[in-house]
């Protein structure tokens, strides 16, 4: 092994037998020994691995982790909370809980210029203390953030308020529907649930979002992104216009036909084609890319 590993990615296979675990072998062992050498990390499914190298992360700049079972719960980072990551610039989390993520950041010391977060595991039905909390700790301990990926519904908007106005180098801001994995929950009571949390989107929460975008939003930003279809076209029009003055404007992902709550037609197709194309000229949208997406990269932030 390599005297100064730097870069490392682990994905190891579905099942392998106790013996062969990183945790347990002599090439996990040597890992460990150069773990304060690593400055990126990307970790699938071993969860006593990670537990293991966290507390020795001490020079980390990004991390990926990559959860694919419920087993990610059980993870203690308690003991490991006298360690601070105060060269974490990057963190992408998916399907991993919202309280490992928000226990990440809180040991950062400001550092953090990304967070890309998608299919986040919630431990039951109460979505918006998990997704609440988590945007809230952003807004907390990320003062440097430049991008960011969350999970948004009209519950917590007053907390997208709070990113907003404290991160005032925020540059991207990508919002995607609810990618709901949960790892305890009564199924009877999901059947029962009818809150808007669980069902499509509703247009009053659209126009209330493009009004905080508009009212609070840095400076800085102006890369956006929302996996959300129903906009009204006088609302983006609204917004389009206030956005006047502002950096030009690069948007992704606005108009989604795949949804099943929007109303796509061949009408609304032109009206938001004529819209775009007025407020391009006019020099306010620079980039419109109509599509979904699964990895930070296809949003072309550079990172």
């Amino acid at each position: 092994m390599q005297q100064k590993l730097k870069y490392l990615k682990i994905d190891e296979p579905t099942y392998v037998s106790h013996n062969d675990k990183l945790s347990n072998c002599n090439i996990g062992q040597e890992i460990i020994k150069h773990a304060h050498n690593l400055i990126y990390l990307s970790i699938e499914r071993d969860l006593e691995f990670f537990e293991t190298l966290f507390s020795k992360l001490i020079n980390i700049q990004k991390l990926k982790l990559c959860g694919t079972s419920d087993k990610w719960i059980s993870l203690n980072l308690d003991k490991h909370l006298e360690f601070v990551y105060s060269e974490l610039q990057v963190l992408n989390v998916s399907q991993i809980t919202y309280s490992i993520a928000i226990e990440i950041i809180k040991k950062t010391t400001g550092s953090i210029q990304k967070i890309w977060a998608d299919s986040m595991h919630i431990r039951n039905l109460s979505l918006n203390s998990n997704t609440g909390h988590f945007i809230q700790c952003i807004s907390q301990f990320c003062p440097n953030l430049k991008y960011v990926r969350i999970a948004l519904n009209d519950d917590y908007l007053d907390k997208l308020e709070s990113l907003l106005t404290n991160c005032k180098l925020l540059e991207g801001l990508y919002i995607y529907k609810d990618k709901i994995t949960f790892t305890t929950i009564n199924m009877s009571l999901l059947q029962n649930q009818r809150s808007s949390t669980y069902n499509n989107i509703n247009p009053s929460f659209t126009d209330k979002l493009l009004d905080k975008l508009i009212r609070f939003a840095p400076r800085t930003l102006y890369k956006i992104g929302i996996n959300y279809c129903n906009f009204k076209i006088t609302v983006l029009d609204r917004f389009f216009n206030h956005w006047k003055g502002r950096k030009t404007l690069h948007l992704y992902s606005i108009v989604d036909k795949d949804s099943n709550d929007c109303f796509y037609n061949l009408n609304y197709i032109n009206e938001m084609k004529n819209l775009i194309e007025k407020y391009t000229n006019e020099g306010v949208i620079k980039k419109f890319q109509n599509c979904n997406f699964n990895d930070d990269k296809d949003f072309k932030w550079c990172y």
